[in-house]
């Protein structure tokens, strides 16, 4: 049996590593992206901007003299809040639309 060159081996090495490389990038993008998709949907965040839409509005609606404006600001918090239970429904049954079906597949592993 005849042992490859030295050159193949490290070619092999050099191309090992940079694989490695590359899946560890991918790892901390996937970890990166559910953490934000994470922040995305949890309930923190929905309670945040459904208390800076209420707020900013009823300073907005007092500042232009909108009668009733801390009971008027509920208005625009209630579709907000409308709006995120409707929201995940709706992207799942997009995606359900738009994702092609999957043929089985015929070659076994």
């Amino acid at each position: 049996m005849i042992d490859p060159p030295a050159s193949a081996n490290q070619a092999l090495v050099d191309r090992i590593e940079v694989l490695e490389d590359l899946v560890g990038r991918l790892r901390d993008r996937n970890e990166r992206v559910e953490q934000e998709k994470a922040w995305e949907t949890s309930h923190a965040r929905k309670l945040l901007l459904s208390g800076l839409t209420y707020v900013v509005t009823a300073f907005v609606f007092w500042q232009i003299s909108v009668p009733s404006p801390f009971t008027n600001a509920l208005i625009p918090l209630t579709g907000y809040l409308i709006s995120t239970l409707t929201i995940p429904w709706a992207r799942q049954l997009w995606l359900a639309c738009r994702t092609p079906q999957r043929k089985p597949s015929s070659s076994s592993y």
